[in-house]
């Protein structure tokens, strides 16, 4: 998130409000995905973006290639690939385990 670094950079650090406010518009995009029966699968800081600089109501989630549909039908063993970045992977990927 190059918004946080140019923050940091100039030592002008996040507030808690400011942070609530991203966190906010991450969870709100997950659910938002979630509610399409999409999972994103390589979520990161890398692919949250701002729609506008300086603009904190205007959070994207972006790069969705590793990301996969699903049908709350089906049995979601099929969500169990390794994939995304390992730095970032929960320790469900790590022990083999389907995820949701």
């Amino acid at each position: 998130m190059q918004f946080i670094k140019k923050r940091k950079k100039e030592n002008n650090l996040l507030t808690d409000i400011e942070a609530s406010q991203i966190l906010k518009g991450i969870l709100k995009g997950i659910q938002y995905i979630h509610e399409k029966n999409i999972v994103h699968r390589d979520l990161k800081p890398e692919n949250i973006i701002f729609g506008a600089e300086d603009d904190l109501e205007s959070i994207k989630i972006v790069d969705f290639g590793l990301s996969k549909q699903f049908s709350k039908d089906l049995d979601r063993d099929y969500l169990r690939e390794k994939v995304g970045t390992m730095i970032y992977m929960a320790p469900e990927l790590i022990n083999h385990q389907s995820y949701s």
